[in-house]
């Protein structure tokens, strides 16, 4: 319920203070999940358990809940997951499963990965999985509907071009050791200021060697490339009506706009900036008109008017236009 709960915006949406009513619920059934999570101990930690832990996790990142503690969430879940020895493959057991328990093995160890890499991302940290010793297999690329905790026998794989469920998985899981290397090589000072162009080169022929020629191999022109980034503003609009929150991708978002338009004539780069800065107003405005100010208090309300006044100010600064104008 946490996960989806501002999947959709309500109509009408309200506010309180820097998140929505919707957001306010979602974080109170994180809690709730979380503390009987935290009661249950290593002693308890089942493929549920950990399912569970990757829910909670999931919650909090959809719903931008407590986002300074994403990081040493991710690490410990990791780290569990480790003390339960889901980064060995099955066979190294010495206790029997199924079949079923060995896919979600490969399927739980996945996500969690995922997540830890995520995380380790957008911080800009290390993450432990890089020099880890790992045999857990990648999930096997079969549909859901063949598996379940009855089934005994291996389910026929399809072929790599046939897309399942667990195609991205396998992708993902595929390209797992680069990304590990990217994030490393742009996470580490010493070694970041020291790195060979050479070595960028080598690295960037890894990451298109991974990629589908479809995708980069006609190129993507100036125009496209400002669509998709219109595209990505439609969601992170939609993701601050839901939840309240979230600016920040959406300021890097911007930022990178301006970059991309920076090459065309100066009349057009700064029609754009306008344009976008004009969205960033009327979002603010939706927001701050839609606030529930019944249960704040003068202060909360003030706060949460100098906040949209930030994000208005610095629009006016990516524009060039005078506070006044974004008034």
């Amino acid at each position: 319920m946490s996960c989806v709960r501002c999947l959709e915006p309500d109509n009408p949406i309200w506010y309180d203070g820097d998140s929505s009513v919707a957001s306010r619920e979602a974080a109170l059934w994180f809690n709730i999940a979380r503390e009987w999570a935290d009661e249950q101990g290593l002693k308890h930690a089942t493929l549920e358990f950990f399912q569970l832990k990757c829910l909670l996790m999931l919650s909090i990142k959809l719903n931008l809940i407590k986002m300074r503690t994403h990081y040493p969430l991710s690490q410990s879940l990791l780290a569990t997951a480790m003390a339960a020895g889901l980064h060995r493959s099955a066979n190294t057991l010495n206790q029997p499963t199924s079949f079923y328990e060995q896919e979600m093995r490969r399927r739980i160890w996945w996500t969690i990965t995922e997540l830890d890499l995520a995380e380790c991302t957008e911080r800009g940290l290390p993450s432990l999985v890089e020099n880890l010793f790992v045999d857990n297999e990648p999930p096997s690329n079969f549909a859901d509907a063949d598996l379940n905790e009855d089934t005994t026998y291996r389910p026929v794989e399809q072929l790599e071009q046939v897309f399942t469920e667990s195609s991205f998985a396998r992708q993902s899981k595929s390209m797992q050791p680069l990304r590990y290397m990217v994030i490393t090589l742009a996470n580490n000072p010493v070694r970041h200021c020291s790195v060979m162009s050479s070595e960028i080169n080598d690295l960037h022929d890894k990451v298109l060697g991974c990629l589908d020629d479809s995708i980069y191999s006609h190129g993507v022109d100036a125009e496209t490339a400002l669509n998709l980034v219109l595209e990505t503003f439609d969601i992170f609009e939609e993701r601050i009506i839901a939840c309240g929150n979230g600016f920040r991708g959406f300021w890097l978002t911007f930022a990178a706009s301006c970059y991309l338009k920076a090459n065309s004539e100066e009349p057009a780069a700064t029609l754009w900036k306008e344009k976008i800065s004009s969205r960033i107003i009327a979002l603010c405005s939706k927001v701050s008109m839609s606030q529930n100010t019944d249960n704040q208090s003068e202060e909360q309300r003030d706060a949460v008017f100098a906040k949209y006044m930030r994000h208005l100010r610095r629009a006016g600064v990516f524009a060039g236009l005078s506070v006044s104008d974004c008034k």
